[in-house]
């Protein structure tokens, strides 16, 4: 039974949480989870709190936590803020804030592994 986890309106840029999460794809959520501990990024942090978030959800459903993969792992943009800065002259220059919204799926080893062969039968 997959857990679905979600951080919404995150302030950095998706750019700077995708190469993070290209690593995280289809492992272990603990080995995952020791991996970000130890990364000096900030969106690094924020995923450790998504994935404790999600290993919690997967406790109070009671599924086996050292058999959570992460299946599905995606970062989407959010909003942006527009703001403007006074310069020289006159003028005036853009500053956009990025947000964005991480999705977590966590699900179990051995479920994942009997949906696959069932695909395969077929």
């Amino acid at each position: 039974m997959p857990v679905k986890v979600q951080l919404k309106f995150i302030k950095i840029s998706p750019t700077k949480v995708s190469p993070l999460i290209s690593q995280l794809r289809n492992k272990l959520a603990k080995d995952s989870l020791d991996k970000l501990q130890f990364a000096p990024q900030k969106s690094a942090y924020l995923l450790v709190k998504l994935l404790k978030s999600g290993i919690a959800a997967a406790k109070a459903k009671d599924i086996d936590i050292n058999k959570l993969i992460i299946t599905n792992l995606t970062v989407s943009q959010g909003p942006r803020l527009k703001r403007y800065i006074a310069v020289s002259k006159g003028r005036a220059l853009p500053i956009r804030h990025c947000y964005s919204h991480i999705t977590l799926i966590l699900d179990d080893k051995k479920e994942r592994e009997i949906i696959k062969k069932k695909e395969t039968k077929k």
